[in-house]
């Protein structure tokens, strides 16, 4: 972690009488994405104890006393002075609640939270993750039957929308020498029983099957639909496509809540090699 000290030369005390230089350093941090936050304070029951996964991509999730992770939705934090910051993020009971941090060094300190009209303090301690504990991408290799879709399902959770990256991948997988891949996947995304964008081919705009317009937003704004790019697989760390296959991929803007993908292989009915089953490897990926 680099800190930048700040630096303060006092004035003359009396003549020819000098105060040595006093150096002070940044002690809270500028950045607490990628961190584990635990927090130990007073409440109703006793000595409670919170931790808290700070990812990298300003999301949270809270950890339960069994160690698993949920998401609970965005945060914000903000340097207030050399050793002070205040982070804010949804409370338990709905609504914001916000937390003020008082670093006694790099790495705790003590805490006043605010929530629902109540207070409480405590200490928090501040450790750094090895890895950003964002959610890069989930994804499934399948065998894909002739007549019969395979669906998969991803939850969009928190308060705010993500763009996410869907991808069907049935030619691209003969890079890694797999036999019998899949000639031509596609696939549509269900919010429930309501289809709201489908893709066949990565180089062409995802449609609205509802409307069947190209790519853009819906009648109600739910979804917004954008061009998978090669330079957005690089930056997702995904591998890459060759330009003008017919492995599938779009990025929609998704607001929260539970979706599914049902993905079919759209091969012509006069190739012989399209007979019978094929491998899909199918992908999400969390842009944002």
């Amino acid at each position: 972690m680099k800190f930048t000290p700040r630096v303060f030369i006092l004035a003359a005390l009396l003549p020819g009488t000098f105060a040595l230089a006093q150096t002070v350093t940044d002690i809270a941090p500028a950045n607490i994405g990628g961190s584990l936050l635990t927090l130990q304070g007073d409440s109703a029951s006793g000595m409670e104890t919170t931790s808290l996964i700070l990812g990298a991509n300003g999301r949270t999730l809270a950890l339960d006393s069994d160690g698993m992770a949920g998401m609970d939705g965005a945060f914000a934090y903000e340097m207030t002075g050399p050793a002070g910051a205040t982070l804010q993020m949804p409370g338990a009971a709905g609504g914001m609640q916000d937390t003020t941090l008082a670093f006694t060094s790099e790495t705790g300190g003590i805490y006043t939270r605010t929530s629902g009209g109540t207070t409480t303090q405590g200490t928090f301690e501040l450790t750094r993750l090895p890895w950003a504990p964002s959610l890069a991408n989930v994804a499934v290799r399948t065998t894909l039957e002739r007549s019969m879709p395979t669906i998969v399902g991803f939850v969009v959770a928190g308060t705010m929308p993500r763009r996410v990256l869907v991808r069907a991948i049935g030619p691209g997988l003969s890079n890694f020498d797999v036999d019998g891949a899949a000639m031509n996947p596609t696939f549509t995304i269900y919010d429930g029983s309501r289809a709201v964008a489908t893709n066949n081919d990565w180089g062409t705009a995802a449609t609205m099957p509802d409307s069947n317009s190209s790519a853009g937003d819906d009648n109600d704004g739910h979804v917004t639909t954008e061009l998978a790019t090669a330079d957005m697989f690089t930056e997702l760390g995904a591998f890459a496509l060759t330009t003008g296959s017919r492995d599938a991929a779009t990025v929609v803007s998704l607001h929260p809540g539970a979706y599914t993908v049902l993905v079919t292989d759209q091969h012509d009915d006069d190739d012989d090699e399209s007979e019978g089953p094929g491998e899909v490897l199918i992908e999400v990926y969390f842009v944002d």
